[in-house]
Formats: C-alpha cells, structure tokens, sequence
C-alpha cells in the first residue's frame, strides 16, 4: 500500500487476537487515504483471524440512532469460522428490532428507554448469532470502526459512549472489542468523546501527505510514467485524492510536461555520436541505475571503470545532473538512447543488465545506505529474531550497526513481541537482489543461527517450567488467602452479632464426675455389715459395693449461663478493638491478594512471550 504501509502494519499488529491497542483515531484531510487506509485495514483483519467481526459506520450517513444501528448491521464482515448464515439472520432480525421499537417510541416510549432497548438488542441478537457458530469470547475479537467521527452528530456520539458503550461492556463476547475512528479533526476535538468512551489512553495516526517519490509510486501504478514527483506533488499538495484527479487528466499533465522538455531539448540536445567509444561506454554503464555512483555502477562493470565513468560524469553537467546528495541523475534522452542501443547489439546482456537495474533500484529505494546493505542481505536469512540474539551471533560492533538499521527501518521489519521479522516484500527484493547481484552471504551463518535456537529452546524450556510453578504456587496462595478472608469476615461479624444480642446466647450444660462422701460411708458400712452378720445376705453385699462406686464416681451436672454484656465502654472497646485488628488483618491479606494478582498477570505475560518465542524458530529448514 503506497506510503500507508507503516500505519496500516500498526494497526493490523496492534488489532490481532493478541494486540493490545484499544482505540486509534485515523486523522488527516480530506482525501489522504483514510478510507482506503481502513477498507485494506478490514480485508487483512478478516483473514488474519477467523474469529474476527468487523462493523463499519459511515458518518456521511449517520442522520440518527435508527440510522446508525441499521448501518452497523448492514456492514458487518465476519471471519471465516462465524457462519454467514448466522449473519444474515442477524440483519434480518436487526431490521424487524428496528422497526418495532420506533413503532414503541411513536406510541410513548420514553426516550431512554428507547436509546438502551436498540443499544441492548444490538448486541442480544450479535449474541444469538455468535452461538449459532459457536463461537468462545475469548477468542472473538469484534472491531468497530466509525468513519467521520467529527460529521456524526452529537446526540449519536453521546450514545456511544453511554448506552452503546454500556451495552458492550456487559456482555461476554465484547470483552476484547477495539475501536478505530477516522476524522478530518485532530484528536484534540474529541477529549471529551474519547473521555467519556473510557479509553485512557487513544493512539492517533495521523496521515501524511505523499512524498515525491510516493507521488511518482502512485503515477506508475496507474501505468503513467514520465512524471515529475516534485512537479505533481505541488499541484496536489501529496494528497493521493488530488493527484488521481491530475493522473485522470494525465494527458494535459504530460503533455505539459513534454512541452517543457522539448523547449529545453532544442537548447541542449545531446547527440550520442559526439561521444568517443570509452565515453560511450561510460553512458552505457550509467544508463541503467537510476541514481548513479560509484557503488551502483559496480554492479555493471568493474571498480576502476566504475571510478573512471562516475569521475567522467561529474565533469559533464550536460549530460549528467547532480542529485543534490552526491549522485548523479543521466540525461533521460540519452538513457533511452544507450539502452536501445545495447539492446540491438547484445540483447541477452541487456536483459540481464536490465533486470538488475531494476532490482537495485527496488533494493536502494528501501535500502538506500550501500554501507549497511550486508546487514539486510544477513537478516533475510532470519525466520524471526530479537536485539539480544543479534547480541549472540554477530560481533559487538556488527551489532551495534544492526541495532541502529532497525531504528532506521522499522517500516521493513515486522514486531510481535521483542520479536523482528523482515516483512515479505522486503525478504522478496532482498533475496532477488542476492540472486542477480552475486551478493556475498555468509554461509556459516545459519548453521550458527540454527546451533543458538536449539540453545535457546532448552533454556526456553527450563523458564516456562519455572514460571509455570511460581504460577501454580501464586494460584495456590491466592486461594488460600481468599478463604482466610472469609474467615475473618465472618469471624467479625459473629463477634459483632453476639455482643449486640447476648441474649440469644443459650446456656450451656456442663457435665463432669466428683466423689460423695455420705455414699461411700454408706456402701462400706453395709459391705463390713454383711461381713460380721448372718442376718444380712450377700444381696445386701452387693447394694454395698454399688453405692461405694456411686460415690466415687457421682455424676453432677453444671448450668453455665453466659454473662450479659453491659453498655459500659470496657466491652465496647474491646469489641471495637478486635474489629480493628481483623480489620488490618484482611487488608493485610487483600494487599498481598492485589500483588499476587498483579504478578499472575506479569506471569501470564512472561510465559506468552516465551510460547512465542518457542513457536517461532529463527531459521525454517525445508
């Protein structure tokens, strides 16, 4: 996507399953791209997750809640694994809600009513369809995207961010919603709006008129050349809705152009045959990189012609003009010239030189440092890498290089995580520019990029495992300091409970064995009886020894009555004094509860990034 790329890999990153970006607001005139910008934005959501829904709101038709809602039915694009059919039945459904609720509001429904009633509706029947598929809330991710947010009205932006809003953040399925807006207003417009909405922090992108070079990029994918970036940048101001205007008239545009150029031409036109045979060599060489030096010249010939020719050209300023940064640009005439002309000599070769160009070109335009072009030609080798395994592989000094390249070209790399991965065009022109260039590769790299992955792997593993036990210890603490908490709040409530109302405390019997003297005398005294007369039988014996175990082990039975509490200020206080203290106790707890909680997170965290690390090797072997 010309010039969009770095913002459209942002929020395509930043929206994934995974992202962590909320809300973006999309800023710039009108014009700049931002609806092409979020149309490519959807088409690439859809794909990179099954599980994706996307709602699309237009505020150019935005005239009031009935209008929005249905647009934000009518626009729904889901991903592959939410059945269609589902879908459909949503809109259709959508529709007939629609219907009968103004048919409630015309018959007296409140308004607020009215306003909760769609927003909820909504979002039952998004619901009903999302269970047909059987879809889990964790890994659906919905995304609304609202266009013109500063041409909808303000009645409709206050229902956003209360009812609608309010609506979402009571369901399951939109626990994980993202918001993109799109304004021709700056995000300062909006304070309150993204206020109220509750995001704490919003991501504004603002759109960037194209360069010239970009203005140039979008004439040639119109199959337009011969443009002067410069020139169509002035006329449109780098705004690509202006310069398809000037290209749609192109004809006018060119023609202009041509007028000039033949003007000038009649002055200084340039004839190949006043030129020597080394000269003509000299143009031969120059006639295919687009910007010439020494470097790129190298590519053609060899490093004396290449200082020879380029020493030669910088004393023709009729035939070479200066780029302003070093380099030099070749009279385009004369380039057409000598390009037909080897053609018709040697068209084998001038294919092969041809083809090189065109890769170099490609490759300078988003490497343009031939100091650091060793450091693209390495990282292509690279399925996935970090600065710290850069740290491992290459040389101190080498590394420092190739962390200041990153800096430089964080349009060309991709990020999840602390991971880096050269994006697929770049790799592409990349691994061409090795093939037709003869580029030096270091072959010992990937087997030393292999020997550290399988390193890395084993202490990968060893850190998931540990991290994975401080978890479960975590889990296990936090379980246990939630029943402690309980406890205590129950403890305290008793405590209170029993102190207002003691007399609901019942009295308690207390059982308990002692000795009964009279008993004992008793007993022995009717044994010793039996024992000296006839007249007393062995049954009376027996009565003896029974009431001589009676009164050793006489049974007694103690009422305790609990002791009723006075108004006085000694209880109170004491009560009083308790309760602060499992106070400060469960808060104790509840702020170790909070820390535990806060470092399960970080956990969390810590082991996705290991997985992630672990599932993306740093060179794929075939």
């Amino acid at each position: 996507m010309i010039g969009r790329k770095r913002e459209l890999s942002f929020l395509e990153n930043g929206l994934g399953q995974h992202g962590t970006l909320r809300s973006a607001l999309v800023s710039g005139k009108k014009g700049i791209g931002k609806s092409l910008l979020i149309e490519t934005l959807v088409k690439r959501l859809i794909n990179l997750n099954p599980w994706h829904l996307v709602a699309f709101v237009d505020g150019t038709e935005v005239r009031d809640l009935s209008s929005i809602l249905a647009s934000l039915g009518r626009s729904i694009t889901a991903g592959g694994e939410i059945k269609q059919t589902a879908m459909h039945e949503f809109g259709r459904k959508l529709g007939g809600a629609i219907i009968g609720a103004e048919n409630e509001l015309r018959h007296g429904l409140e308004a607020s009513e009215f306003k909760k009633g769609i927003a909820a509706g909504y979002v039952d029947l998004i619901e009903e369809s999302l269970a047909e598929s059987k879809a889990q809330p964790e890994r659906f991710t919905p995304v609304f995207i609202f266009e013109d947010l500063d041409l909808i009205p303000e009645e409709i932006q206050s229902w956003l961010t209360n009812e609608f809003n309010q609506s979402l953040r009571k369901s399951k399925f939109f626990k994980n919603t993202r918001f993109i807006f799109t304004s021709s207003s700056s995000g300062t417009a909006f304070e309150t709006f993204f206020a109220d909405f509750g995001f704490s922090e919003l991501h504004e992108i603002p759109l960037q008129p194209f360069t010239d070079n970009e203005c140039v990029k979008l004439a040639h994918s119109k199959g337009i050349s011969n443009i002067d970036g410069q020139s169509l940048k002035k006329q449109s101001e780098g705004i690509p809705s202006k310069i398809l205007k000037l290209l749609n008239n192109s004809s006018k545009l060119i023609h202009t152009d041509t007028l000039k150029m033949s003007e000038k031409n009649k002055k200084s036109a340039i004839n190949p045959e006043e030129f020597s045979e080394q000269e003509l060599t000299h143009l031969l060489f120059a006639s295919y990189p687009t910007r010439i030096n020494r470097y790129n010249l190298e590519f053609f010939c060899s490093s004396k012609e290449a200082a020879f020719c380029f020493n030669w050209l910088k004393r023709k300023p009729e035939v070479a003009k200066d780029a302003g940064d070093g380099d030099l640009f070749l009279n385009e005439s004369l380039r057409r010239q000598m390009r037909e002309f080897h053609k018709q000599e040697e068209p084998e070769e001038a294919e092969r030189m041809e083809v090189l160009a065109s890769v170099l070109d490609a490759f300078i335009e988003i490497f343009p440092n031939p100091n650091t072009h060793w450091i693209p030609i390495n990282l292509q080798l690279f399925n996935s890498f970090s600065k710290d395994l850069c740290g491992v592989i290459f040389s101190e000094l080498e590394n420092e290089e190739i962390l200041a390249f990153l800096d430089a070209h964080d349009d060309q790399f991709q990020r999840f995580g602390k991971f880096y991965r050269m994006d697929d065009e770049s790799k592409l022109i990349t691994k061409r520019f090795i093939e037709v260039s003869d580029a030096e590769v270091d072959e010992e790299l990937i087997g030393k990029i292999q020997r550290q992955w399988d390193l890395d792997q084993d202490k990968a593993s060893e850190r998931k495992l540990k991290l994975e036990q401080e978890q479960k210890n975590f889990q296990i603490e936090i379980g246990d300091i939630e029943t402690q908490i309980n406890s205590l709040a129950s403890a305290k409530e008793n405590l209170m409970e029993d102190f207002k109302n003691p007399i609901s405390a019942k009295p308690q019997k207390i059982y308990s064995f002692n000795s009964s003297l009279l008993l004992i005398v008793l007993g022995l005294g009717t044994i010793a009886a039996s024992l000296f007369s006839d007249l007393i039988g062995s049954y009376h014996a027996a009565c003896g020894i029974a009431l001589t175990l009676f009164g050793f082990f006489w049974p007694t039975v103690e009422i305790k009555k609990p002791k009723v509490q006075t108004v006085g200020a000694g209880p109170k206080l004491a009560i009083e004094t308790q309760h602060r203290s499992m106070d400060h106790r469960i808060k104790g707890l509840a702020n170790r509860a909070n820390f535990i909680n806060s470092s399960l997170e970080q956990l969390s965290k810590d082991i996705d990034g290991v997985n992630q690390g672990m599932n993306e090797p740093y060179v794929l072997t075939d």
